[in-house]
């Protein structure tokens, strides 16, 4: 009778301690190879929001005491071993600075957890999935691979590699396209301890704390956190561009801008003006571009590809001819080859990429670097163009700027 009596005290304690438990998860999908959170990516925006609302109401109780603080984070198979560990380190940090910005914290109370492959999604999304070629034979090579606990590079790497020679990779070119999103993800889950307090009583009624939420597994709303979201990515691949200053000193200039994934662009620009006046022995010669790679960082570049702010380097080449009456002068040789006689230059940049409309931003950009070459002073005579001397130009300070209108796609 003694143990009874132990055992059940043993069970409402437990109870009674579970239920001083509140927590609440948001999962945040990823574009693929990317760290950075996309609010604008599947429905993480409505997610996050939902999520938010939650924890403000969680903190806003004083009974409420925040206990701890787990992130989970993963990646889908096909990317390397040591690219996916990298790429589930990266997300699981943004998941844990996106909480920093929104709660405080100390360190101390957060664990971070991350898997190289998500290899138990896949098999639960391949469970469910009906549709998939040859859907038994996945689903066994992964029950084998699971079962046996060896989570390392060669297993995981060979597992992979099966799974991309079966029927000549009919049911992994299936897997890429319609499940593999659903498996680069990170997830927050956030505990509360209810506390021991006295609220305030109000009009002569006990003021009540606000209702718990949803345990591990699903989201305030009911809603699982485990459902693939359906909205599609929109985030800009590449975009057109024009430095407004070189258009309004008429050297007619045009840009483009690859995005390259992990806050990486590509980007070229190309400027031509050959104008001349003989008569009045003017001239305005100038072609020439530059070509480079930009890092965009910050929360505006967060939300958006192309957009908020950037820092790169940069190479130039150009050749220029300039001679308004008097003397001239001209770096590189015109006529020759851009590449053979050119001046040439390098340097780091600066700049911030602002929103306009849904597809134009308008972009402020400041270069400092080097500019070499060969640079020649003429004077205008009698028809002629007499040389003066020939100087070699090294010229190091501001080398590029920019005010460019650019059209995003």
């Amino acid at each position: 009778m003694k143990q009874l009596i132990i055992i059940l005290c043993a069970i409402v304690s437990a109870h009674t301690l579970s239920a001083r438990k509140l927590t609440d998860s948001v999962t945040v999908f990823f574009p693929v190879s990317e760290t950075g959170i996309y609010e604008n990516y599947m429905d993480n925006r409505t997610r996050l929001d939902s999520f938010a609302r939650n924890l403000d109401s969680l903190g806003l109780n004083p009974c409420n005491k925040l206990h701890k603080i787990e992130v989970w984070a993963t990646a889908s198979p096909e990317g390397s071993y040591m690219f996916n560990r990298n790429l589930s380190d990266g997300r699981a940090k943004s998941m844990i600075s996106w909480l920093a910005d929104r709660l405080s914290f100390p360190d101390s109370i957060a664990t971070i957890s991350n898997t190289v492959r998500n290899w138990t999604g896949l098999r639960s999304a391949v469970s469910a999935d009906s549709l998939i070629p040859d859907r038994n034979t996945v689903i066994d090579l992964l029950a084998e691979y699971l079962s046996a606990r060896h989570d390392t590079s060669v297993a995981s790497n060979r597992l992979l590699h099966s799974l991309r020679t079966i029927d000549n990779g009919l049911p992994y070119r299936y897997m890429l396209a319609d499940i593999f999103p659903s498996l680069r993800e990170a997830t927050i889950r956030v505990t509360y301890d209810r506390v021991s307090c006295h609220l305030p009583r109000m009009a002569g009624r006990i003021a009540h704390a606000p209702p718990s939420f949803s345990d591990t597994g699903s989201l305030a709303d009911g809603s699982s956190f485990r459902t693939p979201p359906s909205t599609p990515p929109h985030n800009a691949k590449w975009a057109l561009r024009t430095n407004l200053l070189y258009d309004a000193l008429a050297v007619p200039d045009i840009g483009a801008e690859l995005y390259l994934g992990r806050n990486i662009s590509l980007q070229c620009e190309w400027m031509y003006a050959w104008w001349s006046h003989r008569v009045r022995n003017f001239f305005w010669r100038i072609y020439g571009g530059d070509i480079g790679l930009r890092w965009w960082f910050g929360k505006t570049a967060r939300r958006q590809h192309l957009s908020g702010h950037h820092i790169g380097i940069y190479a130039q080449t150009l050749i220029w001819d300039f001679e308004l009456g008097r003397r001239g002068y001209m770096g590189g040789q015109p006529g020759a080859a851009i590449w053979d006689r050119a001046n040439y230059g390098c340097g780091i940049e600066y700049g911030y990429s602002m929103p306009l409309a849904k597809h134009f931003n308008i972009d402020f950009c400041i270069g400092i670097g080097y500019i070499g070459g060969v640079c020649r002073e003429y004077l205008p005579q009698c028809g002629h163009y007499v040389w003066q001397s020939t100087k070699n130009l090294n010229y190091i300070g501001p080398t590029k700027t920019e005010i460019s209108l650019v059209y995003i796609f």
